[in-house]
Parts: structure tokens; sequence; C-alpha cells
């Protein structure tokens, strides 16, 4: 194995255990995993020559000691203090007919751990598949955003207790889970979000109703609001082909932008648009805060449509004195447009501003207002009407 962390072209021999499907990486790339029992050891192996998957299923059904040839090892990214057996597109496979051991049944067992929230908590190896039991106790959000995979999927945040722990869990897809019913829900990645300990969903997560389980924690509760001047803003503009692909250089002028990925034009009317942002805020004690701003909170405040210039977005928030945002971690969650009127003797009030506001009348006229427009529009009328009877003076009759 490879010292330090570095990677190692190594061999190794062992049974064959819970060999998965062939499932699609993040990068498009087929791969399938199983894992490899040692003399005393079991790791986990990703194989990426897809061809070799039904060698391995026989294996496993067989009960044939493998050897492995030119293989790294690489730190476990879900076990502490262990290693994952990386097989890449340099693997030999080759079957042996003795091993030193026996194929150990026992071992046949899922590698993935059934873990309390609070187990979680104590130990959080980032990308670590688990079991739990937890209790759903609050929908935080719900919409679409982009995998690892370039798929655009239903992303919705519940907050989530047992006994021992609350924490963040992130669902993609469209099943929706029930606020204070309890489920199992099984192959749960343990991810850092935001410097927080979160769990997500993956391919393989199964998710099953089941019996109340008792008493829990009180529920994660770090949304947090306020209402504070602007310091610097920034937003970004991107567009995608159908295909996901980042598309630069889009002239909103033209029918359709060269996608490099694709190796095509693509039309323009076909490509979709997501806008994200970065702000900072400052209080009145000179206290500076920033935050992430999505695409979907970014589109409640803003104008985005037809809009190809990010400096032109920017603007549009810089137009409000202050702003009311709501956020978690680092990323606000909900954001609004206000405005300062100053009021004599009494500081300032605030007032809140929607983008329609923003963008068209100000307010409404009242009696006075409506009786001045009246005369001077009366006013403008008869000096038009004077300079017209100079310019076209009344031609006599004909006889």
């Amino acid at each position: 194995m490879a010292d330090g962390g570095k990677e190692k072209k190594n061999c190794v021999e062992g049974y064959i255990h819970n060999v998965s499907a062939v499932m699609d990486s993040a990068r498009r790339s087929k791969y399938f995993t199983a894992v490899v029992q040692e003399a005393t050891t079991l790791s986990r192996l990703v194989v990426f020559p897809v061809e070799h998957h039904q060698m391995f299923v026989t294996a496993e059904k067989c009960r044939t000691p493998l050897k492995l040839d030119n293989v790294t090892f690489r730190p476990s990214r879900q076990k502490m203090g262990e290693h994952d057996i990386i097989a890449g597109v340099n693997l030999r496979v080759s079957s042996l007919r003795n091993i030193a051991y026996p194929f150990d049944v026992s071992q046949r067992a899922e590698d993935t751990e059934t873990k309390t929230i609070g187990a979680i908590l104590a130990s959080p190896v980032e990308f670590q598949r688990v079991h739990v039991t937890l209790k759903v106790m609050e929908e935080w959000e719900t919409g679409k955003s982009v995998t690892r995979a370039k798929k655009t999927l239903t992303r919705t945040m519940y907050a989530v207790a047992d006994k021992s722990g609350s924490l963040c869990l992130t669902v993609w897809g469209e099943q929706k889970l029930s606020t204070g019913r309890w489920y199992v829900l099984r192959n749960l990645s343990v991810r850092m979000y935001q410097g927080k300990v979160a769990l997500s969903t993956t391919p393989q997560t199964s998710i099953e109703e089941v019996p109340d389980a008792g008493h829990t924690v009180a529920a994660l509760r770090d949304n947090v609001t306020v209402v504070e001047e602007i310091l610097t803003a920034n937003v970004v503009i991107e567009h995608f082909c159908p295909k996901r692909h980042v598309v630069v250089n889009v002239n909103a002028a033209t029918i359709m932008t060269w996608c490099q990925d694709c190796g095509a034009f693509v039309k323009n009317a076909k490509m979709c648009t997501e806008v994200k942002g970065d702000i900072s805020i400052v209080d009145d004690h000179g206290e500076q805060q920033s935050f992430h701003l999505g695409d979907q909170v970014l589109r409640t405040i803003l104008d985005v449509q037809g809009v190809v210039n990010s400096s032109d977005l920017v603007g549009q928030l810089m137009q409000f004195d202050r702003l009311e945002v709501s956020w978690r971690g680092r990323r606000a969650i909900e954001i609004k447009g206000v405005r300062d009127q100053a009021v004599l003797g009494h500081g300032s009030k605030v007032q809140e501003c929607t983008p329609a506001e923003e963008h068209g009348a100000s307010g409404l006229l009242d009696e006075d207002d409506m009786e001045t427009i009246g005369k001077l529009f009366q006013e403008d009328t008869e000096k038009q009407q004077k300079v017209q009877k100079k310019k076209n003076p009344k031609e006599p009759k004909k006889q």
C-alpha cells in the first residue's frame, strides 16, 4: 500500500464480494464497485474497465479468487485509516486456483454501516456511505439543481433528526418525504456542505417509511434574517446547451452559438440560462458578511429575461439601499430588496420593494397631483393650438 497518501501501482489477491451493477460517474465514465476479501482485511474496489464486469460477477458466484494487477491504492474516502483499490485501464485480471484462506460468507454482508446521526457528526468521513433511521422535522426548500453528472433534478432539503443529533438531508429526485414521519434511508452519502456535516441521497439510495421510533433532539435551526446595506455584489450569467455543456461568448443578436463540447452550433433559443452571484453586506457596526446567491433566489429579485450582460444585473441589485437576507450557512435562501425613505425627526423608514415596483411606477398619485397635472396638460394644449393657427392661417373661401 502507498505511504503518505501517495498512489502506487500494485497487485492484490482475494475473493470478490458485493459486485454492483455498472454505473455512470459524474464525468459520465462507466464503472462498477466490489469488495475484495484479503487475508485479514476488506477493501472497497472501484473498476473502470467495465468489460471485466461479468468476470467479477462469476468470481463472486463461484467463489473463485482473483489476482488484480496494475491497481492503485488510495486512502479510503469512506472509512478512515483504510484504503480503496482503484482499477484503471491497465488492469489485468486472472483467476487463482488456490489461496491460503477460505471464502468468508460473513464478509458478503454489506460494508455500508448503519449509523446514528450522532455517530456521523462525531466522525464525519466525507463520501462515506451509511444507512440511517431518522425523522423528518422540517422541509426547508425545494427547487431544480444540476448534479455532478450534469443532470437537472429536483433538490429538496430537510432538517432531520434522531435521538442523538440533527443535520441537513438533501433528497435528489421527485420523491417527497413527509414532515413528522420516520424513514430508513440506505446508501446515503456523508457530505460537508458549507462547513457543516450533511447527508445526501445517491443513485443507489432507497427510502422506506417505518413506524415511529421515539423521541428526537430538536430540529436543526440555523436560518438567520437581517436587513443590511449592500457593500459589494457580483453576478455571473452562464449559458448551457441542451446537453448541459457550458457555452461561452453567447450573442443574443445572433441565432446560434458554437458549443465547444458538442462540436456544433446550438440554437440560442434552445439554450438555458442560469445566474449566480455573491454579495457582501455591512451592518451599522461595520461588521461584514458574505453570501452566495443561487439562480432561484436571484430570479425572485432581478429581471433576468433577455439580459446578457452581468453588469446590468449587478446594477439592478445595487439600486436597492438595503437587502433583507435570510441565509443558512453562507448561502442565501431568500432575499428581498428594500429602500430607505427619510422621515424628518425619525431617522429612516424601511420600505420593501418588489422587482415590479423597481422597474415600474414608484407610487400612486394623490388628488392634488392629479389636479396639477390636469392644469399643465390643459395649458400645454392651448399653447399648441395657438402655434398651429399661426402656422396655418385660415384660407379664403373660393368663389
